[in-house]
């Protein structure tokens, strides 16, 4: 489930969808399992963005664009 939720958490799918994503695995995807995903969503973007930031703008890109939706999400919840 790991990969689902981390393209659901950041890179493939805005907030809504992710809501919406989110609503349709219903008891399945309890809070703690959401966190779990947005925090392995969250290291794999940091990785990249070191990674990427001045060989491939594109995927460095990409990652900021995760990290942003990631922390927008962390500040609605909080």
């Amino acid at each position: 489930m790991r990969l689902g939720l981390g393209g659901a958490l950041g890179q493939l799918m805005d907030a809504a969808a992710r809501a919406a994503f989110r609503a349709a695995l219903g008891r399945a995807a309890d809070g703690a399992m959401w966190a779990r995903g947005r925090g392995w969503a969250l290291t794999i973007a940091l990785d990249e963005l070191a990674y990427y930031r001045e060989t491939n703008l594109v995927m460095a890109d990409i990652a900021r664009l995760v990290i942003g939706r990631l922390t927008e999400e962390a500040d609605r919840l909080s």
